[in-house]
């Protein structure tokens, strides 16, 4: 998912090499419950979807609070996350083996070109 040309790539599960490879990260702003960091693509491929984005974390649980993107034209898109939950521990069902039961398979065949 972290390929797909969005915004948000930082929220899509980047490890942080590959997040300080793809931005500059700085901390804009602390709080006694916030804190800021500002993110500024280094590559042109990011920064043809971001100018640069601010994420607010809360300082307790470093929980996602807001995230501002701002695209080359100037516009603003601000996200304010409430009642954030973390994924539980424990077992996930596989995406890669999805339970189908239920479904049957439908096959779509190409029609013939008709003969004249």
């Amino acid at each position: 998912m972290a390929e797909f040309p969005i915004g948000r790539p930082f929220l899509l599960g980047l490890s942080v090499a590959d997040l300080t490879e793809r931005f500059h990260v700085a901390l804009k702003k602390e709080t006694d419950r916030e804190i800021w960091l500002e993110f500024v693509p280094k590559i042109e491929k990011d920064r043809a979807n971001i100018s640069n984005a601010v994420l607010i974390l809360s300082k307790d649980r470093y929980q996602p609070v807001a995230v501002k993107t701002v695209d080359p034209t100037g516009a603003e898109i601000v996200h304010v996350f409430k009642d954030v939950k973390i994924n539980p521990r424990g077992p996930v069902e596989s995406l890669e083996q999805p339970n189908l039961r239920g479904y049957r398979r439908v096959l779509n065949e190409v029609a013939a070109p008709e003969r004249r």
